[in-house]
Parts: structure tokens; C-alpha cells; sequence
């Protein structure tokens, strides 16, 4: 192996994650939807670009998908 420049630990690691982007229009206007994978693969981002400038993010774990599914169910159902 090469020896790696001056400050540098470890090799480059690539990572096999995913992401998408959907661009939404509803009565709130214009927004997109992102979400990307994390590199542990244990959960993803959603991202929520509005078109008024508002940007808001938020992490769920594998596990916290299954149960806000479950939770938005119950709610359908109720």
C-alpha cells in the first residue's frame, strides 16, 4: 500500500449508500422530498425542502420506521 499524505489515517472508505429525491406540489406549494441512506445502513434522513424557504430534517432508525408506520395506522384505523 502507498503510504497515505501527511495527516491522513486511513484509506478512503466508499460508501453503498442510497438516496431520492421527489418534488411534491400540494397546497402548501412547491417542495422536495429527499432521503438518503446512512452508511451504517441502520436508518436514513429525510429532508423536506419547501419553496418558502423552510428546510427541516429528520433521522429515523429502521425500527422507528416500522413503529411511526404502525403508529399512522392506528390513527387511519381509529
Amino acid at each position: 500500500m502507498k503510504k497515505l499524505p501527511f495527516g491522513v489515517n486511513e484509506k478512503p472508505r466508499v460508501a453503498e449508500t442510497k438516496a431520492v429525491a421527489i418534488d411534491i406540489e400540494d397546497h402548501l406549494g412547491n417542495s422536495i422530498i429527499h432521503v438518503n441512506t446512512w452508511w451504517s445502513g441502520e436508518g436514513f434522513t429525510v429532508q423536506l425542502e419547501a419553496d418558502n424557504g423552510r428546510t427541516d430534517a429528520i433521522d429515523f432508525s429502521w425500527q422507528e420506521w416500522s413503529a411511526l408506520k404502525l403508529a399512522i395506522k392506528a390513527i387511519q384505523n381509529a
